[in-house]
């Protein structure tokens, strides 16, 4: 600046830039992508509800219904040398055991759904070999009756 002048130069004023300052937080592509996830998840769960609404059935069967028809013949085959051996217990005894243990037998296990529990009749001529959890259709015990020699499933 020339002597005599009044004011400052543009060395002594603070340099601005002419290009804009970010704020602070997620850039614009981050905050329309969170935005359209959100959007996709409210969608998903309208249609989750409609599908409820409309047939009765939860959206959980509807989603993993394969999955689950796989978990019953898990179970099943889980239990099947059991039941087989408790038949060939009878066949030997004349009666089923009273225990698992005192036909050398353990629970069979499943792996999700955990140990199967053996409940025999008084009399020890029946029993049942019963597993509790969801199944498909909503099935919270399922089991085999050695009475009607099949498996049964109950709500």
């Amino acid at each position: 600046m020339p002597a005599g002048t009044i004011g400052t130069s543009d060395t002594d004023a603070p340099h601005e830039s002419l290009v804009p300052q970010r704020e602070p937080g997620p850039s614009r592509r981050v905050r329309i992508a969170l935005l359209v996830a959100l959007v996709a998840l409210i969608a998903a769960s309208g249609v989750a509800c409609w599908y409820w609404i409309d047939t009765g059935e939860s959206w959980l069967p509807f989603i993993v219904r394969d999955l689950l028809r796989w978990d019953l013949d898990e179970v099943k085959a889980a239990a099947t040398p059991t039941i087989d051996a408790l038949d060939a217990y009878k066949q030997q005894h004349g009666r089923y055991p009273e225990t698992l243990t005192e036909a050398h037998l353990t629970a069979p296990a499943t792996r999700r759904w955990g140990e199967y529990t053996y409940y025999p009749t008084e009399d020890l001529q029946q029993y049942k070999l019963s597993l509790f959890g969801y199944f498909e259709g909503g099935i919270s015990v399922f089991y085999w009756d050695s009475a009607e020699n099949c498996w049964v499933a109950e709500h």
